[in-house]
């Protein structure tokens, strides 16, 4: 029991079309039932009449009328009399006050151009006729320039005709709702679209970017195409192959880090060219102009390794992380900017300046290590003099006798270092001779 029960509501979950159908036929039902209701109460009240003898009497006059329930026929009393049927007017144009106040709010709020089509939302939205219908095709919504879609300004209920080639992601005033592939999809009330995805390879597009290259010198790059998708559902190492039976693989997953893995304000689309045009310009900051436009060995292709770099785990992984995978690049054509002649800031004196400025660096970092060794040697030599200084004295006062008397003995000790010292003096100048 709990089974079916169970199974039953995911059902009804699953389809919201009956369940909306069911209120809209409700709500129908209650107004054609309130309006004779409170004209029969105001025949009792005003005019003291019985509608059920009334009623007996529309049956006694015709046997086909025993055909027809009692109670349907005691409904249809107020309209057997214009004094009656006075009392239809009341309740009735409170319902089209209300109804067409509700319009005018709904017009108001959502800052539709017509009335009209406000009109039709509560209509649709109060009894389940002329729901609206919405488009989409490759990756947009189709609507005609002036067209008022009211699924597209305020949301359902009404359907959303999906194409085969593109996702939708609905969403309700507090979070997703569903993704829905190509089908017809019944919109609730209040549910939207929150994004698009179109299915198919994307290509992508810059006409100019202006940038920078290691040593200095400025490249504008043209026509940049590019090619990408969303990426597919991962069965294997090369994701899963596209076939008659499955055109578009797809991931849920997927979708989402589209959506939800991008900045505020930002798309899906520029977000892609951010991240590829970004990667094409630090592989030209990284490197000389010489080796981008004039390499010097035979089996350099800067443009091979540009596309390489692209394809590398590293800016994948980031693509991967919004859901997007790279499939074919172009870099177009490199020019290079020649400045101002007058002022010698061409090419060429931009090469020779950064020539120059590479030979003098190194120049002055041979200069700076020749110094600090010398510094250092010379440091090397006066501790060497001060320890052999040292050394000496330490030397002269081997076997030396001390007195008891301190100036006796510093006078004693300064003849002996005089003798020594002489001595020495003596020895080199006769090495001289």
């Amino acid at each position: 029991m709990f089974r079916i029960f169970e199974e039953l509501r995911t059902w009804w979950r699953n389809n919201p079309l009956y369940g909306e159908q069911l209120w809209a036929w409700g709500r129908l039902l209650f107004l054609l039932l309130s309006i004779p209701i409170f004209a029969l109460i105001g025949m009792v009240i005003f005019e003291a009449a019985d509608p059920f003898a009334i009623a007996q009497k529309i049956e006694d006059s015709s046997i086909w009328y025993h055909l027809i329930p009692t109670w349907f026929i005691v409904l249809l009393v107020p309209l057997t009399s214009l004094d009656y049927a006075r009392y239809l007017m009341a309740p009735l144009g409170a319902f089209l006050l209300v109804f067409l106040s509700g319009a005018l709010y709904v017009q108001d709020i959502y800052a539709l151009e017509t009335f009209s089509s406000a009109l039709r939302y509560v209509f649709s939205s109060m009894f389940g006729f002329l729901y609206s219908e919405l488009e989409i095709d490759g990756g947009k919504k189709k609507i005609d320039p002036g067209e008022i879609n009211t699924l597209d300004r305020i949301g359902g209920p009404g359907f959303a005709l999906v194409q085969p080639g593109n996702a939708v992601l609905f969403k309700s005033l507090q979070s997703p709702s569903s993704i829905c592939l190509p089908q017809r999809y019944f919109m609730t009330p209040f549910e939207t679209i929150g994004s698009i995805a179109d299915l198919d390879d994307q290509e992508g597009f810059q006409d100019e970017v202006w940038t920078v290259t290691l040593d200095g010198i400025q490249l504008h790059l043209r026509d940049i195409h590019f090619r990408y998708r969303l990426l597919p559902s991962v069965e294997n190492e090369n994701g899963q192959v596209r076939s008659p039976q499955v055109p578009y693989p797809f991931s849920e997953n997927t979708l989402f880090d589209s959506i939800f893995n991008i900045s505020a304000g930002d798309t899906w689309q520029t977000a892609v060219k951010r991240m590829v045009i970004g990667e094409i310009k630090n592989f030209i900051n990284s490197h000389r102009i010489d080796y981008l436009t004039a390499p010097r060995r035979f089996d350099q292709d800067p443009r091979l390794e540009l596309r390489m770099q692209l394809f590398k785990t590293g800016i994948q992984r980031r693509l991967n992380r919004i859901g997007a995978q790279l499939l074919w690049v172009d870099v177009g054509h490199l020019d290079i900017v020649e400045l101002s002649k007058e002022k010698h800031e061409n090419v060429d004196g931009q090469r020779l300046d950064y020539w120059a400025a590479h030979w003098i660096g190194e120049i002055k970092r041979t200069h700076a290590i020749g110094e600090a060794q010398r510094t250092a040697y010379q440091e090397r030599g006066r501790v060497d003099a001060q320890a052999e200084f040292l050394q000496s004295i330490t030397e002269s006062l081997r076997g030396f006798e001390q007195t008891d008397d301190p100036a006796e003995n510093l006078r004693r000790l300064l003849l002996v270092r005089t003798a020594q010292i002489l001595e020495g003096m003596s020895e080199n100048s006769n090495g001289c001779d």
